[in-house]
């Protein structure tokens, strides 16, 4: 069980914050509506018979404390981040309350991890590649990464549904170089890996380039089109999971990077 992969001074700090969680402790008596303007935006609520309740300074601090030490689990450290982490510790926690029911600490972080660990998949992810000429060839290996002509078989495989269709994906992609490669981990950080891998792929294909071309860097012009900064246009970014379900389609706009901060990355 991911709990019993604890310290024990860890299980300790759960225990006495999850029985800080389950306290009226836990929550602002009465607050008014100037106290609740006060609140940061992002403060943590839950609600219970349609009622919302503002966590207090203690509760607040005991749910942190909680998201930290299972953020810092070895099977999930790596695998999901934070954000995803932290919402599933606030919604477990709300589907307890609603049920009037305290767990102990195992109870809630096993529920927990269970849920996270179910998020993690291998993905498979494409994404445009410019300033490339395969020449003669069809397709270049990279390791765990390849950059190939547009390839119709290729998204077939891919279940979409909805408004998510296989015309308008293929129609989206078909006229680039595609960068197509394998990660895992959660919806986050499966994202995060394959901008990553982009990133890093194209950077060696560009210091290879520079090398052919004796240095002269202006003439080895290869990216991965991920970046609204750079491409100065919207972009786009297909990924699915090993198997071809769950298809998952990105397009992000210069409006968007400059309103969405940084992720951190995840090697």
């Amino acid at each position: 069980m991911q709990y019993s992969g604890m310290t024990s001074k860890q299980k300790r700090i759960i225990e006495r914050d999850v029985e800080s969680l389950f306290s009226p402790g836990a929550f602002l008596p009465n607050p008014t509506l100037e106290d609740i303007k006060q609140l940061d935006f992002f403060h943590p609520t839950v609600k219970i018979n349609r009622g919302t309740l503002f966590l207090s300074d203690k509760g607040e601090a005991a749910l942190k404390r909680i998201t930290d030490l299972v953020c810092g689990m070895p099977a999930l450290s790596d695998s999901v981040s934070r954000r995803e982490t932290s919402t599933e510790v606030l919604k477990s926690y709300n589907e307890w309350l609603e049920k009037f029911l305290q767990p102990t600490g195992q109870e809630f972080v096993e529920g927990i991890a269970k849920t996270l660990m179910a998020t993690v998949k291998d993905y498979e992810f494409l994404i445009k590649v410019e300033g490339l000429d395969l020449k003669d060839q069809d397709c270049i290996e990279l390791g765990s990464v390849r950059v190939q002509r547009s390839n119709r078989a290729l998204l077939e495989n891919v279940k979409f549904e909805g408004a998510l269709t296989f015309e308008s994906m293929y129609d989206e992609f078909k006229d680039s170089l595609w960068l197509i490669g394998r990660v895992k981990g959660s919806s986050d950080v499966a994202s995060e890996l394959s901008e990553y891998r982009a990133t890093l792929t194209v950077g060696i294909l560009a210091v290879c380039g520079a090398l052919l071309y004796k240095g002269a860097v202006w003439r080895s012009r290869i990216r991965a089109v991920i970046s609204p900064l750079e491409n100065r246009s919207a972009t786009s970014s297909l990924r699915w999971e090993v198997g071809g379900n769950n298809p998952s389609y990105s397009r992000k706009t210069l409006s968007d990077m400059k309103r969405t901060p940084i992720l951190c990355s995840y090697i």
